[in-house]
């Protein structure tokens, strides 16, 4: 009976996450074909000049949404949720031009990209971030009200067009050229959003933001000062301590080292992006959920167990079979890549197990645990790099430093979880 009991749960409480997982396993499925015919048509210092411009995009992301992706799991009036998501789409064209001002104000003062600025690269840039933060906020939406089946498809037209839009227009025009990625980035975003407005509805979309309320809004933002402030903080530390690391590359050792070690890293780095986003995100709602919460420690235990089983999976996979033979799979001009892959390895694993949950620092209010975690993220990397004389000696130092910090925020991640699971009373917010 038990038993019978224990199956039930599972199917009830994972098919949100069955959605998520089939949407993320081809999210990801779509770059490896992509990336074999990418990585013969750009070349590592083309490559290296566009990763440069997208972590910047990246970097400048969590500023421009104002963290709402991520407030929006915090309150449980479907109401106030609307409304943030309308203020969202009416605000974030305009707060985008300022952070693409200033950022070319900075790149003019200081010259700190090591990559070519113009102007299309600066219209580029604006509409990829501002299609990118437009894609975050309505998806968290979407997962808000649990509708599962359209992130999925959301995602894989993302990645379809993200990929091989760029491939599109090199054996149309020819002259490989980093903006072609940058254009495919912007294109992939914005045909999600075209594809949820005629999904959902032009006029559902246009409701949302019919309530222009300043008054409103920043009562709604006050309510949550703590975790704009500290999640601001520490969502851009995480940021910075991820994206970073191409940008600071760039700057010590040049355009070819950020295509190299980017290419590298994204590729080892792809169990993360498969099985990050449908737990993180499935986990996040059930913590949302008043009654989801009384059965949380269970949850996560279960997800722990299938974590596990992943990496250990894909650990034996990468260093046996995908490591070795990277030639193969991206050709011999990005056979260096493979040097880096060995040491950052152990920060995928470290990552696939604990990143998934972080959302719980989001949902209880920890953001000054979350901003002290990603501070030692950022010193890990600053450090790593001001040590390093070379791309490789600098992959080992961050792995070591990194893997560490993972783990132990993963146990306190277990701590705070086992709290929750044990709570008699759960307010509702």
């Amino acid at each position: 009976m038990k038993n019978n009991s224990f199956k039930n749960f599972i199917s009830n409480k994972l098919q949100g996450l069955g959605h998520l997982g089939i949407g993320s396993v081809l999210t990801a499925a779509i770059p490896i074909l992509a990336i074999p015919i990418l990585s013969r048509i750009f070349d590592p210092e083309t490559y290296g000049v566009y990763v440069i411009f997208l972590n910047c995009i990246l970097l400048a992301s969590p500023i421009v949404s104002l963290q709402l992706e991520h407030m929006i799991y915090t309150f449980r009036r479907k109401t106030i949720v609307r409304f943030l998501t309308g203020m969202a789409v009416l605000c974030i064209p305009v707060v985008s031009l300022f952070a693409v001002v200033s950022l070319f104000a900075l790149e003019y003062k200081i010259d700190f990209i090591d990559a070519p600025f113009s102007i299309i690269n600066l219209l580029l840039i604006y509409f990829s971030l501002l299609s990118f933060v437009l894609f975050t906020v309505i998806t968290a939406y979407l997962i808000f009200i649990c509708d599962y089946k359209l992130v999925k498809k959301l995602e894989i037209l993302r990645a379809t067009a993200t990929n091989f839009v760029p491939i599109l227009l090199y054996f149309i025009f020819g002259n490989a050229s980093e903006n072609y990625l940058l254009f495919g980035f912007f294109l992939g975003n914005a045909f999600s959003i075209i594809f949820v407005a005629k999904k959902i509805g032009f006029y559902e979309l246009i409701r949302l933001t019919e309530k222009l309320n300043l008054t409103r809004f920043f009562r709604v933002i006050k309510a949550r000062l703590n975790l704009i402030s500290y999640s601001m903080g520490a969502n851009l530390l995480n940021f910075i301590s991820v994206y970073s690391q191409v940008i600071l590359v760039g700057m010590k050792f040049g355009a070819l080292a950020a295509g190299i070690f980017s290419m590298g890293y994204r590729v080892v780095m792809m169990p993360v992006s498969v099985f990050h986003p449908p737990i993180y995100r499935f986990f996040l709602s059930k913590l949302s959920d008043i009654n989801e919460r009384k059965s949380i420690t269970k949850i996560f235990f279960t997800l722990v167990l299938i974590i596990l089983c992943i990496c250990l999976v894909v650990g034996l996979l990468f260093f046996y079979i995908i490591i070795p033979y990277l030639h193969i799979f991206l050709g011999e001009e990005w056979s260096d890549s493979a040097s880096i892959m060995y040491p950052i390895l152990l920060v995928t694993l470290a990552r696939t197990l604990s990143a998934p949950f972080s959302g719980v620092l989001v949902s209880e209010k920890k953001q000054k645990v979350e901003l002290l975690v990603n501070g030692g993220q950022v010193c890990g990397v600053l450090g790593s790099l001001y040590i390093s004389s070379e791309v490789v000696t600098f992959a080992y130092n961050y792995s070591i430093i990194q893997s560490i910090l993972y783990m132990i925020i993963f146990i306190y991640y277990v701590f705070l979880i086992r709290k929750i699971g044990n709570e008699k009373n759960v307010e509702s917010l």
